[in-house]
């Protein structure tokens, strides 16, 4: 047998081998890669399936076409582009705008929220009595209710995502804003009703009971349109149809509860009380502070998500 021929056929018997075994991490690396029919490893940007009552439009490409599954090979090449485009897991900011409004929501809060606690915890707290947990829990619900509203403000994103979105929100506002109002509020009324005070008799008053009222039947009628596929309207379309309004709602009582906490920390009779030299704080937290938070949260409001025609 010719030396060339003989070194061809062993160079080829081991290349042989050689392929095989790339074949074989192909198909490895194939099985392993996220796909549409692995729910647990796909990307969560492909799926379109409803969520409750928070499910909207299917997703759209940056070409406005629809974010329908193509191949497999397709789906691998663009999974790990898609997946550097994220942000969070919650996609807060897929915006510009959102990263500003969002800043300004930050920026307001951390000056509302610590004043609001600093005005009472540098008095006498001992002789306020059952008023003193008022203001801190009512400015810590308000807090958490305009925390808990912005993870569903930004484009309906993904099922994986609007999960995760609504997840947290029902966590922030079950979880700590209604609880605080409840206290704060309950605490206001057992003070006056100790002291024989008349009750409701200023804007702030009128203003906080209508938002103490408000916020629960908010929750419920959330909860109606959104827990065991929002069986209490009927499920499926019929409890998503409902959630514009929920979301209408709730976008006026956040406003309702912003401007009530105004009236407390501009024009409330203990508030003035402080004295002169709580002034500045108090107008840094009501006058800018609050007006911050209100223009951030205006800024994300969507309103193709509420449309009623």
């Amino acid at each position: 047998m010719p030396k060339a021929a003989s070194r061809r056929r062993s160079r080829s018997s081991l290349e042989r081998p050689l392929l095989s075994d790339t074949d074989g991490l192909r198909s490895e690396a194939a099985e392993l890669s996220p796909r549409p029919d692995h729910p647990e490893l796909h990307d969560p940007r492909d799926s379109n399936d409803y969520i409750g009552a928070y499910s909207e439009d299917i997703d759209h490409d940056e070409n406005g076409n629809g974010n329908d599954s193509g191949d497999d090979d397709e789906y691998a090449h663009d999974y790990e582009h898609r997946t550097r485009r994220r942000v969070s897991f919650l996609d807060m900011v897929p915006s510009r705008r959102d990263k500003v409004s969002l800043g300004l929501i930050v920026i307001g809060l951390a000056l509302f929220l610590p004043l609001t606690w600093a005005l009472v915890l540098t008095a006498n707290v001992r002789a306020l009595g059952w008023f003193a947990p008022h203001p801190p829990l009512n400015a810590l619900a308000i807090t958490a209710f305009v925390l808990g509203i912005m993870p569903v403000q930004p484009p309906t994103p993904p099922a994986g995502i609007r999960a995760a979105r609504l997840g947290v929100h029902q966590r922030v506002l079950l979880g700590i804003a209604l609880p605080a109002m409840t206290i704060g509020t309950s605490c206001m009324y057992w003070n006056k009703h100790i002291h024989g005070a008349a009750h409701i008799t200023t804007w702030h008053a009128r203003f906080g009971i209508a938002t103490f009222c408000w916020m629960w039947l908010q929750a419920a009628f959330g909860a109606a349109s959104a827990w065991k596929g929002g069986a209490a309207f009927g499920g499926g379309m019929k409890a998503k149809a409902m959630y514009k309004y929920h979301r209408a709602s709730g976008y006026a009582l956040v406003a309702l509860s912003l401007l009530t906490a105004v009236l407390a920390g501009g024009y409330s009779t203990w508030a003035i009380s402080r004295g002169e030299q709580f002034v500045p704080l108090r107008i840094v937290a009501f006058g800018v502070g609050i007006p911050l938070v209100f223009v951030g949260l205006a800024m994300r409001v969507r309103p193709s998500k509420m449309k009623f025609t």
